[in-house]
């Protein structure tokens, strides 16, 4: 996050819980606010969170998501793409993802 240059990451994780656990170890390690430091995005968020999204989307340093949050999304500034892939499959939602990014 603090490489020179770098002006989003999108880190993707299918499964919503562990994306939540990744976010949490990172908070036990330094400041990290979200709709600041990171957006995280799936298919439970609320049309308020989907409105400070939005607003965020582009000074946010790094964006979590799962394929079903990230439809109709886009981060013209992610340099990096980190993809948890589980049991090593890729999903077709997956290849949709870097599709439209």
């Amino acid at each position: 996050m603090a490489q020179p240059g770098v002006e989003q990451i999108i880190v993707y994780i299918q499964n919503k819980q562990r994306l939540a656990e990744l976010i949490e170890k990172i908070q036990k390690e330094r400041e990290f606010n979200q709709f600041e430091d990171y957006l995280e995005i799936h298919a439970n968020i609320s049309e308020e969170e989907k409105q400070k999204i939005q607003e965020c989307k582009d000074t946010a340093k790094v964006i979590f998501m799962t394929a079903s949050g990230s439809r109709g999304l886009s981060f013209p500034k992610t340099k990096h793409i980190l993809v948890d892939i589980a049991h090593f499959q890729i999903e077709k939602n997956l290849m949709e993802g870097f599709l439209r990014v």
